[in-house]
């Protein structure tokens, strides 16, 4: 979504929360960065915010009302992320949620 906003001109239309373990571990760490990304790392400190899980406070200067807010992720991030834009007083009409998983069993 990055790099098409970024082809059409329209940067400011994203506002991205991403939430990894570690630095290491977040596909395109830099590229998100770059951008201004709230990086969230639940193992390791990030800049000045300390390691943990995202939150709610950390939400609400990203959305604008009568936006749609999109959430990708493992069935359990996206779970988690979705209770808290609810919590933060994002109507559950505007959420848009993708999850994620393996996609194969055991060989």
């Amino acid at each position: 979504m990055l790099r098409h906003a970024r082809a059409i001109g329209r940067e400011d239309l994203l506002r991205i929360a991403v939430s990894a373990r570690t630095l290491a571990q977040l596909p395109y760490a830099d590229e998100l960065v770059a951008a201004g990304a709230l990086v969230v790392l639940s193992r390791e400190q990030h800049g000045i915010r300390p390691p943990g899980r995202l939150r709610a406070d950390e939400l609400l200067p990203l959305w604008e009302p009568d936006q749609t807010t999109y959430v990708c992720g493992s069935t359990r991030f996206a779970e988690a992320a979705t209770q808290l834009l609810v919590a933060s007083g994002r109507p559950p009409s505007t959420i848009r949620v993708e999850r994620f998983g393996p996609s194969g069993g055991p060989a």
